[in-house]
């Protein structure tokens, strides 16, 4: 009996320590808007990490059009995108901080990518409602983390067409897809 114990523990000690470092780690991230960011810790990386945010959403626009002046939301527009990285910092203790923002990127756009009638009209984004975020960081070993999260963007009325826009006037919940 006491052999088959001894072969046992024997058994788990080797299984314990042939688990991948990366797994010894993890991370935790608080979701915010002004764009979407992201206040992110990580620990069990190493140093020289970088982490980088992906995220994808749907923009509301206003649209004016230019015979009389009238303002309309956008309807149907094209996703809008936003990306950022950022070195990972030592703070203490093994765990490592950095704040990710992500901004809409709108080059190229066009007045109907913002959803309006056509592109005589002028497109004005609001706001975005942020539906997916991965969160990967790279350590100089290669991936070691990577996540998909599901984001539910609810807009708080709080905009009116012409004010310095920020992009936050609502809330942003994230949780981690599949």
């Amino acid at each position: 009996m006491n052999k088959k114990l001894k072969s046992l523990f024997i058994a788990l000690l080797i299984a314990t320590l042939a688990i991948s470092p990366a797994y010894a780690g993890g991370t935790s991230i608080k979701v915010g808007l002004g764009s979407i960011t992201v206040d992110l810790t990580a620990w069990g990386v190493g140093s020289g990490a970088t982490a980088y945010l992906s995220a994808t959403g749907i923009p509301l626009a206003w649209c004016q059009d230019p015979g009389n002046g009238n303002i309309v939301p956008g309807q149907n527009p094209s996703q809008a995108s936003a990306k950022d990285g950022n070195d990972l910092s030592d703070s203490g203790k093994g765990k490592f901080t950095t704040f990710l923002e992500g901004q809409p990127n709108f080059t190229g756009w066009t007045a109907k990518n913002f959803g309006c009638p056509n592109d005589n009209w002028i497109g004005t984004p609001y706001f975005v409602q942020w539906t997916s975020l991965t969160i990967t960081i790279l350590n100089p070993r290669g991936e070691w983390f990577k996540q998909n999260y599901s984001c539910v963007t609810t807009y708080i009325p709080n905009y009116t067409p012409g004010d310095n826009n920020t992009f936050n006037d609502g809330t942003i919940v994230c949780t981690p897809a599949p």
